[in-house]
């Protein structure tokens, strides 16, 4: 399976892990950095756990916990042989609001 990641997951991760550094610490900023990762690597081979989203408006959008971080989702999605990495977010993001591009 081939990994895709979209440039707003991407901004997604440098906006988070610099909102963590200012304001918790640079070992939870680590420690969650790394979390995404494994979580990433978790999705890759378990690509189908995720929840399909139907309140989203795009088709086949999942969503799945960052590992040890249940206040972030990673919402991602499966097209031929690829796992597309859309979005990491926050829970106080507005889900209607969400660009997936």
């Amino acid at each position: 399976m081939t990994l895709h990641v979209r440039p707003a997951f991407y901004r997604d991760l440098e906006q988070q892990q610099l909102w963590l550094l200012a304001h918790v610490s640079p070992e939870v900023a680590d420690k969650w950095f790394a979390a995404v990762g494994e979580t990433v690597r978790f999705l890759h081979t378990n690509p189908e756990v995720g929840r399909v989203r139907k309140d989203l408006k795009h088709a086949g959008v999942r969503s799945w916990l960052v590992t040890g971080f249940h206040r972030w989702t990673i919402f991602y999605g499966l097209k031929n042989d690829s796992l597309i990495l859309y979005r990491v977010v926050g829970g106080e993001m507005n889900l209607r609001a969400l660009t997936l591009a």
